[in-house]
């Protein structure tokens, strides 16, 4: 959270008036931001539930995406 309940709401007008334009991608210190609050990667969950005799449909992104 970067705002407390406390701080005044500035309309976006006001706060692009106040803020220069930054070069280049905000998408690296964002991708930054994620690795330094992020826990360990882990593997995705299985899909499907063999277990119970439920194999999965299709392999991602699934068949319907492909679908006229």
């Amino acid at each position: 959270n970067t705002k407390s309940p406390d701080d005044s709401y500035i309309d976006a007008q006001s706060w692009l008036s106040a803020n220069a334009p930054q070069a280049g991608s905000w998408w690296k210190p964002w991708q930054e931001w994620l690795a330094d609050h992020s826990g360990d990667m882990v593997l995705p969950p299985k899909q499907g539930a063999t277990e119970k005799g439920l194999p999965p449909l299709d392999p991602a992104p699934g068949h319907y995406v492909l679908m006229p």
